[in-house]
């Protein structure tokens, strides 16, 4: 397989917030008197994001009104604390919800992102970012210091479609010039990048930092960035 092309996720595959968002969730419980530890935070999370993408894939929520997503990230919430093992009403939720997002934040990349970066641009790949973020990237990459390794960025809100759509991916593939077969696409998410990835033909690599997808068989899973070098080389 000649690879020309690998795309990636941002949020969560080659940046995360700092603080984390475990910490700013604990802080936000805090205010309401509860103390939940960071570690069931970050179970809660796993669960609340496998309800974000399947309901983002039902009805993207970049296209939903101001009443439908706040219904959405109070159902969000109440799953992340109730998996956390904090059982709330949704009412307190949306209280609690709203206090997170007052805090603070900023992305930060991993500690193996540049690194992954270098080696692929080192063999003479091209390196796209497919994102359901909608802001402008040019500016957040600068910022970053990652611009001078991405060719492209595709985000959600230029192209009308979020992931797992296919059509962001085909948009991405028609808009640089290159087939599917031709390309990597690399996640931390396995329905909205992975399957996502699969419907559009493209070949999925699930990044799984934190072990959760055991069970996942249908593509290559790596633990850090630093294997895309054991991927291409299996290719």
């Amino acid at each position: 397989m000649g690879i020309k092309v690998v795309f990636f996720d941002f949020y969560n595959t080659l940046v995360k917030f700092w603080p984390p968002l475990e910490s700013i969730q604990k802080e936000a419980c805090s205010k309401f008197g509860f103390d939940v530890h960071e570690d069931k935070l970050s179970i809660g999370y796993k669960f609340g994001d496998v309800y974000f993408n399947e309901e983002n894939d039902r009805s993207p929520l970049g296209l939903r009104d101001s009443y439908e997503r706040s219904k959405f990230f109070t159902e969000y919430e109440r799953i992340i604390l109730y998996h956390a093992g904090l059982n709330v009403s949704g009412d307190l939720a949306s209280n609690i919800w709203k206090e997170a997002i007052k805090i603070p934040k900023e992305f930060v990349p991993f500690n193996d992102t540049v690194e992954c970066l270098k080696f692929l641009k080192s063999q003479g790949l091209d390196i796209g970012i497919i994102t359901n973020l909608r802001q402008d990237m040019s500016d957040l990459l600068q910022k970053l210091d990652l611009s001078d390794y991405v060719d492209f960025c595709v985000n959600s809100e230029e192209v009308g479609f979020e992931k797992p759509d296919p059509r962001i991916f085909e948009w991405a593939l028609k808009e640089y010039g290159v087939k599917a077969t031709d390309c990597l696409h690399v996640g931390d998410q396995y329905f909205s990048d992975v399957q996502g990835a699969l419907r559009a033909g493209i070949t999925p690599v699930l990044l799984d930092r934190e072990s959760w997808h055991q069970d996942v068989n249908d593509c290559a899973v790596i633990h850090s960035l630093c294997a895309m070098e054991g991927v291409l080389r299996g290719l």
